[in-house]
């Protein structure tokens, strides 16, 4: 999923970019495929409210939704160097203070998940400080994966993966 550090990725046609990469690699921008039976949508805009109009496009009959940005409130906390350490609490995280980290992901996609498209998995990236997994504590029932590479130093390491066939009990 192509986001903000792949800029470069926004003059290349999808075709182009499809050709350089694996032969088993799908690069989906605003697209739905289907694998296997499991219906997955890709969108890898990477910045919050100036794509609304992406969110409003993803269907709502899919299995898999991937983003670059997280949704806003479900495991998009980042460390934000400018900001005054904050010490009032947060309202929507169980009034946990986050000092000097603030919530990155999008309002308008986190409506978008729970009112309408309600994947059974939401897998993203964008922010590195907040990578892990939980589930939705809403009607939609959806499993959140923050998939970003973590921040601690180590190249790519991998934080999670999902071995559909030992978890087919989602689907």
């Amino acid at each position: 999923m192509c986001g903000n550090h792949e800029i470069g990725f926004q003059k290349y046609s999808k075709e182009e970019i499809q050709s350089n990469l694996l032969t088993n690699c799908i690069y989906l921008k605003d697209e739905l495929i289907q694998v296997e039976g499991i219906t997955i949508y890709g969108s890898p805009w990477p910045f919050n409210e100036h794509y609304r109009t992406k969110w409003l496009s993803i269907p709502s009959n899919i299995d898999i939704l991937m983003t670059h940005i997280p949704p806003k409130f479900i495991l998009d906390l980042a460390f934000q160097p400018k900001k005054v350490a904050s010490t009032e609490p947060c309202s929507m995280c169980n009034n946990t203070v986050h000092g000097s980290y603030g919530h990155w992901g999008s309002k308008s996609l986190i409506k978008e998940i729970r009112e309408r498209i309600q994947p059974r998995i939401h897998c993203f990236g964008h922010v590195h400080d907040d990578n892990g997994y939980k589930y939705d504590q809403h009607e939609s029932e959806t499993l959140f994966i923050n998939a970003a590479t973590d921040l601690t130093g180590q190249v790519f390491k991998l934080n999670f993966y999902l071995d559909l066939q030992k978890h087919s009990n989602i689907f």
